[in-house]
C-alpha cells in the first residue's frame, strides 16, 4: 500500500501453554481445570507447562511438582508425551499455513510469518490473525488458545504477542511508536535476558524509553555484535538483513523417553 502508516509487516504466533492445553485438549475432563506437565515422574522435577487455571495458584512454568501440590492440592500433573505435542504442534503448523506461508518455525509452540501486499493492511492482517486464531481452535483442537503478535518487525511481532495472553492479538503500529512499549520491562523484549539487563543497567539504561533512545552503534558495543544493532533496529521498526545461516558448530539431539523406557538398563540401551 502506498499509505501505509501502520507499516505491518510481520505476523507471530504463539500457543498460550501448549503442552498443558495439548493434555486438556487429549482429556475432557481436566479442562478449566489446573494441570501442570512435568517432564519425569518426580516431585523435584520443574513443571515444562503450567494451564492458566493453575497460575492464580502462583504456579508457573519452573514450579516444582512439590510445590504444586502444596500451593493447589487438586492440581492435576501430567506426565510429559513429546510425541503427542510433536503431532498437534504438525497440525498446527498445516493450520497456519492454510492461511499464509510460514516463515520461520521457532519452536515446538511458535512460528513466523511474513505479511505481503493486501495482507499487510491493518484491517486485513488483523482479520488474518483471527481467522488464524479461530482455524486453530476450529481445525485443531478447541483447547488450543493462540496469541498472535503484528508488527513492522519480527521482533516487534514477538514482542507484540507476549503483551496479551491467552487468546491475544496486539497490533503495534509504526505511527504509534513508542508510545506501547514504553511501560514493558527490558524483560520482555527478546534476546535480553539477565546477563543482557545487567550490561545495561552498567551503563544506566533500566527502562524501555532509555533503551529506544540510544544509538544503534551503543547497542552493537553492549552486544559486542552486530547482533544488538539488529535489535535495536527490530525494536524501532526498521527493516534488518538476517544473519547468514552458518553451518552447524556441532551436532545435539535430546529426546524424553516414554515412561516404560525410564529404567537404567533401557535408558542406558
Amino acid at each position: 500500500p502506498k499509505h501505509d502508516p501502520a507499516q505491518l509487516r510481520w505476523i507471530f504466533i504463539d500457543l498460550n501453554a501448549f503442552f498443558a492445553s495439548a493434555e486438556q485438549q487429549m482429556n475432557p475432563q481436566w479442562r478449566d481445570k489446573p494441570v501442570i506437565v512435568r517432564p519425569a515422574p518426580s516431585e523435584f522435577s520443574g513443571a515444562i507447562a503450567a494451564s492458566y487455571e493453575s497460575r492464580p495458584f502462583g504456579i508457573k512454568t519452573g514450579t516444582s511438582v512439590r510445590e504444586a501440590r502444596r500451593l493447589c492440592p487438586d492440581v492435576i500433573i501430567a506426565e510429559a508425551r513429546p510425541d503427542v505435542y510433536v503431532r498437534l504442534h504438525k497440525q498446527i503448523m498445516a493450520e497456519i499455513e492454510r492461511h499464509i506461508p510460514i516463515f520461520k518455525i521457532g519452536s515446538i509452540d511458535e512460528c513466523s510469518c511474513e505479511l505481503m501486499g493486501p495482507q499487510r493492511l491493518p484491517e486485513n492482517a488483523i482479520q488474518l490473525a483471527r481467522d488464524i486464531q479461530a482455524g486453530i481452535l476450529k481445525n485443531v483442537g478447541e483447547c488450543l488458545r493462540s496469541s498472535v503478535g503484528l508488527a513492522p518487525t519480527r521482533f516487534l511481532a514477538k514482542t507484540a504477542c507476549g503483551m496479551k495472553k491467552p487468546a491475544g492479538l496486539t497490533v503495534l503500529r509504526m505511527d504509534e511508536l513508542p508510545g506501547p512499549l514504553l511501560n514493558l520491562p527490558l524483560s520482555d523484549f527478546p534476546g535480553i535476558g539477565p546477563r543482557m539487563q545487567k550490561r545495561l543497567a552498567a551503563i544506566g539504561v533500566h527502562t524501555t524509553a532509555a533503551f529506544w533512545e540510544m544509538e544503534p552503534k551503543e547497542a552493537r558495543a553492549i552486544w559486542n555484535s552486530i547482533e544488538g544493532e539488529r535489535i535495536w533496529r527490530g525494536l524501532h521498526g526498521l527493516h534488518t538483513v538476517l544473519p547468514p545461516e552458518k553451518p552447524p558448530a556441532s551436532i545435539g539431539h535430546s529426546h524424553v523417553l516414554q515412561m516404560q523406557m525410564r529404567t537404567p538398563d533401557k535408558a542406558r540401551a
